[in-house]
């Protein structure tokens, strides 16, 4: 993606002061960050970083000490079901059914999502194209490979045509072309109008896929780099990674 010029766009996810800690001590402090429609933005950083943190609160799966994630203007808390139901998540967190085929899984989330039975089968054949599991949609989760699983997360997360999708580390541990085929997807959202937020650990990943990555360093934004092609992104995010206290940014 890697669009030339800034975003005019208003944010459908927004990150404002978000603060968490644990045993008195700050995983993420003061984080903002703004995604808008049609954007994907990526968060880079090394392991213990705060990334999968980010992802829990900007799904509402746990408490902020201080600040606030919005959706669509909507504050994420458990009283405002509608923010959260805008939303999609692929996250290791995330349990599918090992019993199930992927077919039913998938229709079983669409349920979960209050559609109704027709509904919920167009859903869950468009997702199942769209993540090119047809092919397997008989089979059991359990029978699956670890690129088919996280696709099956995808899909999951997809049926209900969430506004905002969340990825923790999407393709951590997948084979090259499964990695294509996700950026591939996660670029067809995107074109169609969905806030795509994801973690990652690849510096080429987020370069290819993303419009804007913040670097996140012991729960703190210590750059932010956006509207580069990829190869000066690529750049960059390889002399933040030889060099981490450099503070460059890329404009």
């Amino acid at each position: 993606m890697n669009g030339m010029t800034t975003s005019t766009a208003p944010a459908a996810l927004h990150l404002r002061d978000i603060g968490k800690r644990y045993d008195g001590r700050w995983v993420v402090h003061d984080v903002n960050l703004a995604v808008p429609a049609g954007e994907i933005v990526g968060i880079l950083g090394h392991n213990g970083a705060g990334k999968s943190t980010v992802i829990r609160a900007c799904a509402g799966w746990l408490c902020l000490d201080h600040g606030q994630v919005e959706v669509n203007g909507r504050v994420v808390c458990d009283t405002d079901l509608g923010a959260r139901a805008a939303l999609g998540v692929v996250s290791r967190d995330t349990p599918l059914y090992a019993f199930l085929s992927v077919r039913e899984m998938v229709l079983f989330q669409a349920s979960l999502q209050g559609m109704a039975a027709a509904a919920g089968a167009a859903a869950c054949a468009r997702v199942l194209a769209l993540c090119q599991l047809d092919a397997v949609a008989a089979q059991r989760i359990s029978t699956l490979s670890s690129g088919m699983y996280q696709r099956v997360l995808l899909a999951c997360a997809l049926v209900h045509t969430p506004a905002v999708l969340l990825l923790d580390e999407p393709t951590t541990g997948l084979d090259p072309t499964v990695r294509q085929h996700v950026w591939a997807i996660l670029r067809t959202l995107a074109a169609q109008g969905c806030a795509v937020l994801l973690t990652t650990h690849y510096l080429e990943e987020a370069a290819q896929v993303c419009d804007a990555v913040y670097v996140l360093d012991h729960g703190v934004v210590t750059q932010t780099m956006r509207d580069a092609a990829p190869a000066a992104l690529l750049a960059a995010l390889q002399r933040w990674f030889a060099e981490p206290a450099a503070g460059e940014t890329c404009a």
